[in-house]
């Protein structure tokens, strides 16, 4: 919270002033929804813009928060969450600022984005699997996800992924300018590549939970529709 509260805008080097500010977050402010929504009105008081992405801890069931406990399920949570963002004037979908569009993409990891072969176990013991790391990991143990979603296969990042059909509102993105740069964020991983080898990982199912192909197909559907320079 401290950190939070001691945000600052003003660059005098520069000659910013907060009217012409937005911060960009990438999730896993908090499982807590107290916490997130105040943590929404202290930027909007020092941010003019202020864009959201839920990470995986956003989506946690757990009955030590104030709220957490109330959701019935992960999905539930996340319908909170964004009608938070909307009672909080925070940005969820595409956002324009000058020039640059700010799009925000929802996704969650799955087990098999990690393409790469998995380290020779007879040669480093100990190593727990891909599955084995999402059953112990607190995301398969505190979110909840109605049958038949589960986190052990795909079907909760297809689930996250179709949401942002929604929230792009590609129906209307001619509306975009035609000379306008895209920048788009999220919480995990487009490509397993962005990740350092899986020998110089502590944890090296480390890929297992960081990334969703989704995703990437998702940059690319993007990127064919606006034809224009995209990044993020």
């Amino acid at each position: 919270r401290e950190w939070i509260s001691n945000l600052t805008t003003t660059d005098e080097d520069n000659n910013c002033s907060a009217e012409k500010t937005m911060i960009l977050i990438a999730g896993d402010v908090s499982h807590d929804l107290q916490i997130l929504r105040w943590t929404f009105q202290t930027l909007k008081q020092t941010f003019a813009e202020v864009a959201f992405v839920p990470g995986n801890h956003e989506l946690w069931l757990d009955k030590a928060a104030d709220e957490g406990d109330q959701c019935a399920d992960s999905i539930d949570k996340i319908e909170r969450i964004i009608r938070i963002c909307v009672e909080e004037d925070i940005h969820i979908g595409p956002v324009k600022v000058g020039s640059l569009w700010i799009v925000p993409l929802l996704s969650w990891h799955h087990i098999s984005f990690d393409s790469e072969p998995p380290i020779c176990s007879e040669s480093w013991g100990g190593i727990p699997t891909a599955s084995r790391t999402v059953r112990i990991g607190a995301d398969y143990r505190k979110t909840v996800w109605p049958h038949p979603m589960t986190p052990l296969d795909d079907s909760v990042a297809q689930f996250m992924d179709t949401l942002n059909d929604v929230i792009l509102d590609f129906d209307n993105i001619d509306e975009w300018d035609k000379d306008a740069t895209i920048l788009t964020f999220s919480h995990f991983l487009p490509r397993v590549e962005l990740l350092p080898e899986k020998r110089y990982l502590s944890l090296p199912s480390l890929p297992a939970c960081s990334g969703s192909t989704f995703l990437e197909s998702r940059l690319r559907e993007l990127n064919k529709k606006v034809s224009r320079k995209t990044v993020g």
